[in-house]
């Protein structure tokens, strides 16, 4: 595991290493190959030699990777060294910024770990998310009616057969189960559940809601708040494929509103019914979708930062490896991003490195001085943050390292 050292004693070093070390500034591009750089340079942007500091030349997404990290709510093993070769290869420092995300690991247990598959694919390529979930969801399902006493074996037994013969593959429609009028009312209720997950897998998601929804008043505590989680999963692929055109492509624009809404009542409906109930971390996790879809890009900041500060909460949801790309599609390539929207040291600090770098770009602003003064109510909580941020201006932008030092 890398130890992370305190800001205020990892930035003499710095300062000495860059003021040794610079070299010319190096312009990294994402349709090249990566290519080690070996110098020590904080100016300018480059994914393929990141540092394990924060820094304006590393990626953004390393840096709110690193200050996960500090936040003790990652943890990050060091790459291991390839073995040596006649060319120059990655050794731990630097690294290359799309692999990194493989050596984060959660600090605290994701909540959703307990009930879906904790290593899913990033929620851009979420429009087959339904097709992803049946292993899990077999497996939640046969240790239901193992354990249900008012099943018995036989029961037991054609119930489990009807789960594994369930095998989406999204391409094709599966067949609904036929109810048989000699199944008991408690079979037939399994049955129905079943019928609702065919649907859902269909991509049928309004037979979906209405086999639901029929379950939310039946006396089985597992089927009717099962019913309700899937309620929202269903509520909120429909609000998604909403938002689809015929090649599959994502318009936020084109998604149904009424859609997004129907979502929100249903993650509502569930917390209601369901305060301390086995979905409330997925089910709260929903919520970043649906203000993402919605284009409240405020509330989703919100989001985060709850789920940042309420790591040992039942509803606690992050994946530490997939945090910062989501928050990087999401957030600082939105359409709707507005800087304004940041009102906390993570956020803000993320945004403040990214402008203290060298670029060309004509719609790049650098980050003034006055500008970062003016921040430091936004910092009460962190000041040792703050101070590294305003050393690293005096460094890199102002290029006045000893007054650096001082801070």
């Amino acid at each position: 595991m890398i130890n992370f050292i305190p800001y205020r004693f990892i930035f003499s070093g710095c300062v000495l290493l860059s003021a040794g070390l610079l070299a010319s500034q190096t312009h990294a591009s994402f349709d090249s190959a990566c290519q080690t750089d070996w110098s020590v340079e904080l100016h300018s942007y480059n994914r393929c030699s990141n540092l394990p500091i924060l820094s304006p030349a590393n990626d953004n997404q390393i840096n709110m990777q690193l200050l996960l990290a500090d936040k003790l709510l990652a943890k990050i093993e060091a790459p291991k060294p390839q073995a040596m070769q006649w060319f120059d290869s990655y050794g731990s420092v630097p690294f290359e910024a799309s692999e990194f995300k493989y050596s984060l690991s959660n600090l605290t247990p994701s909540g959703r770990a307990k009930t879906s598959e904790s290593k899913e694919q990033s929620d851009r390529y979420i429009a087959e998310e339904r097709c992803r979930t049946n292993a899990s969801g077999t497996q939640i399902f046969l240790q239901q009616i193992a354990k249900d006493s008012g099943l018995n074996t036989a029961e037991k037994k054609l119930l489990a057969e009807k789960r594994l013969s369930i095998d989406p593959s999204c391409d094709k429609a599966l067949a609904f189960i036929k109810v048989a009028n000699e199944w008991s009312p408690l079979v037939r209720q399994y049955m129905a559940y079943l019928n609702g997950s065919i649907a859902f897998y269909n991509g049928d998601y309004a037979t979906a809601q209405r086999i639901y929804k029929a379950l939310n008043s039946v006396k089985s505590p597992w089927l009717a708040e099962t019913a309700a989680y899937m309620q929202v999963r269903t509520a909120v692929n429909e609000a998604y494929t909403s938002g689809l055109d015929e090649y599959g492509f994502q318009y936020l624009d084109n998604i149904d509103k009424n859609a997004i809404a129907a979502a929100f009542n249903a993650v509502t409906y569930y917390f209601k019914n369901y305060p301390q109930g086995q979905y409330v971390a997925s089910t709260r996790g929903v919520l970043r979708r649906i203000y993402w879809m919605g284009g409240q890009q405020r509330k989703l900041i919100d989001e985060f930062n709850w789920q940042f500060n309420n790591a040992s909460s039942p509803q606690f949801n992050l994946e530490m490896p997939l945090v910062a790309e989501e928050i990087n599609q999401r957030i600082f390539e939105s359409r709707l991003f507005e800087v304004a929207n940041f009102k906390d040291p993570f956020f803000v600090a993320t945004y403040d490195l990214m402008h203290m770098r060298v670029s060309s770009s004509k719609k790049y602003t650098p980050l003034s001085w006055q500008t970062l003064q003016a921040q430091k109510n936004i910092f009460k909580t962190e000041p040792e943050l703050y101070r590294y941020l305003q050393a690293m201006h005096l460094l890199v932008q102002q290029n006045k390292p000893q007054q650096a030092l001082e801070y």
